[in-house]
C-alpha cells in the first residue's frame, strides 16, 4: 500500500494519500503515527483512499477497526476526528461499515465522497 501525507496549515489538516492494496499492520502503524502529529498539532486526518483497492472481504475492515482502537486507546488519540474520501460506487458496503464499526468503538471517524463537506466537517 502506498501512501504519502502532507501537513495544510491553512486547513490545519494532515492530508494522506492512499493507494493499492490495503494493507493492515501498515494501516495501523500509519494511522498511529499521523494520529500522533495530529495530537501535536491539535488537528484533524484527512484520508483520500480513492485509489485504495477494495478488500476481498469485510474481514479485514472488521479487524482493522479492532486493532486500532486498541492501539489509539487513549483520550488524547480519541480527539482527534478522520475523514476518508473514496468514489461513490466503489464498495460503498466497506466504507459504511468501516465507518459504523469505528464509531461503535469510539473513534470519531467519517466517509466521505465530497471533499469540501469532509473538510467542513472536520473543521467543526
Amino acid at each position: 500500500m502506498k501512501h504519502d501525507f502532507h501537513i495544510d496549515y491553512e486547513t490545519r489538516l494532515i492530508c494522506c494519500t492512499l493507494e493499492g492494496e490495503f494493507d493492515i499492520e501498515e494501516s495501523i502503524r500509519l494511522a498511529k503515527s499521523l494520529r500522533e502529529k495530529a495530537v501535536g498539532l491539535d488537528f484533524n486526518v484527512l484520508y483520500d483512499a480513492r485509489k485504495l483497492q477494495e478488500p476481498k472481504s469485510i474481514t479485514p475492515v472488521y479487524d482493522f477497526t479492532a486493532k486500532l482502537s486498541s492501539v489509539v486507546d487513549s483520550t488524547a488519540h480519541r480527539k482527534v476526528m478522520v475523514a476518508f474520501l473514496y468514489e461513490s460506487g466503489n464498495y460503498d458496503d466497506f466504507w459504511r461499515f468501516y465507518e459504523d464499526a469505528s464509531v461503535d468503538r469510539g473513534l470519531m471517524i467519517k466517509v466521505f465522497i465530497d471533499k469540501e463537506e469532509a473538510i467542513r466537517w472536520l473543521s467543526n
